[in-house]
């Protein structure tokens, strides 16, 4: 009986102590719970597994391309779908987060996982009204990233409206795709891994409204093939000045709306000014809208611009400065070839046919389909060419450069409906010394 009493007695204690142990594992559970770290776990386990996931998708990039510096949107870049959007982007070949889309404990779970915010986020736009894009004197500014990754970091902050700065500056030439084109007897071809830019800088959301200024530097290497694609261009959306700037060694084929510099502008705000188009554009769907400069669109003035470029499209609105477009062209010329589907459907500075062209010449094709014409004249092979019809020859003499110069005013009497033209000079076109231009007329800022 003894012996049964102390095993009883042993059983309680151990009863007691196990429930002791329960009570006090119960209350460590309900504080770890109720203090938020079994959630916290938890979506520390499921982030740090999907990050992971994104990093191995990266590398994986990153080895088939040979590219150690990819920068852009990450759901660009990995053909990811939206989870992402916004939240995530890819600096120099690796993740980094945006500010503001991120909890306190998120940021601290990424950044434990050597996911750090966004070098561009770093910078405090209220300190400058002038957004860089190169790597000249940007150190500071962007951390020595690459010339690319700034003009892909620039098209970001517009399209998702969050370009907070007056201007944006290039500060040296920006070679897209370096190395992965060759041209072969004037035609560029690139390779089947070039990237592409299928998204310009502006979108129908957030349009560019403020100032972009090349600084007579170049953008090189812009490629595009996409016969879905509407709206293809350096810039899509243009409501603001674009100015100094020159398109190079690149290839756009597109539905329709195809430019070097804007696919298309919708705001009397919109300036192109000393720019120059010398890719080569092809457009393939129903309404061709394509020219070097602007494709589309109202309200646009274009002044000093020229267009080298290969001009192509099946259709109409097609043209070596303006594809279909009432803006105003003044002193511009055309030295590229233009196609379209019809002859009356195109024409060396203006597809349009409400176009307003002033003091502008044109190797190829007439001048416009169509509107108000001053002071422009077209190359002939004529042998007695007349009015604005203009023999080679002709074109390469100062008398020819006098006459670009020559600005024709016609006032019109409302009481009389009498006529009286004035004329006046300017000193914006000048002679081909250098032979730069196979001997046509220049703009001045070009010498």
């Amino acid at each position: 009986m003894k012996i049964l009493k102390e095993n009883k007695g042993i059983t309680l204690v151990a009863l007691v102590i196990t429930i002791i142990v329960l009570l006090i594992l119960a209350g460590v559970t309900m504080t770890f719970i109720l203090n938020g770290e079994l959630f916290t776990y938890a979506k520390k386990a499921s982030l740090k597994t999907e990050i992971s996931a994104l990093q191995e998708k990266l590398d994986i990039r990153v080895l088939n391309d040979s590219n150690n510096d990819l920068y852009g949107e990450i759901n660009d870049i990995l053909q990811l779908d939206d989870k992402y959007n916004d939240k995530l982007e890819i600096e120099k070949s690796k993740i980094v987060y945006k500010i503001g889309k991120w909890s306190e404990k998120d940021i601290e779970i990424l950044e434990e996982m050597e996911v750090y915010q966004s070098a561009y986020d770093t910078y405090n736009a209220s300190k400058d009204t002038i957004y860089y894009i190169g790597n000249e004197n940007t150190v500071e500014h962007y951390n020595s990233l690459p010339n690319v990754g700034t003009l892909v970091q620039f098209r970001t902050l517009v399209n998702n409206g969050k370009f907070n700065y007056e201007e944006a500056h290039l500060v040296e030439d920006i070679k897209l795709n370096e190395g992965k084109y060759i041209i072969e007897n004037g035609e560029i071809i690139f390779d089947e891994d070039a990237m592409q830019w299928t998204t310009p800088i502006g979108n129908y959301h957030h349009r560019f409204n403020k100032v972009f200024d090349g600084q007579m530097y170049t953008i090189s290497g812009i490629y595009i093939n996409n016969t879905n694609l509407g709206g293809a261009g350096l810039f899509n959306y243009l409501e603001g000045t674009v100015k100094n700037l020159g398109v190079i060694n690149g290839k756009i084929i597109a539905k329709q709306e195809a430019s070097g510099i804007a696919a298309y502008t919708s705001s009397s705000n919109a300036y192109i000014y000393r720019c120059y188009n010398a890719m080569d554009l092809y457009t393939t769907g129903t309404n061709g809208r394509i020219g070097g400069i602007l494709a589309s669109g109202s309200y646009c003035v274009i002044e000093e611009c020229y267009n080298l470029g290969s001009i192509n499209t099946n259709r109409l609105g097609c043209g070596g400065i303006v594809g279909s477009s009432n803006a105003k062209v003044i002193n511009c010329y055309n030295r590229g070839t233009v196609t379209a589907g019809a002859t009356s459907w195109g024409a060396g500075i203006s597809g349009s046919w409400d176009a307003k062209v002033y003091n502008t010449y044109t190797t190829h094709n007439k001048i416009v389909c169509g509107g108000v014409v001053s002071d422009s004249y077209y190359l002939t092979t004529s042998t007695n060419p007349t009015g604005s019809t203009k023999l080679e020859s002709f074109m390469k003499t100062q008398d020819f450069v006098d006459l670009l110069n020559t600005i024709t005013t016609t006032t019109v009497d409302e009481e009389t409906g009498e006529q009286t033209t004035q004329t006046e000079t300017q000193n914006v076109w000048v002679m081909d010394t250098k032979n730069i231009n196979d001997g046509f007329p220049i703009l001045s800022w070009q010498q």
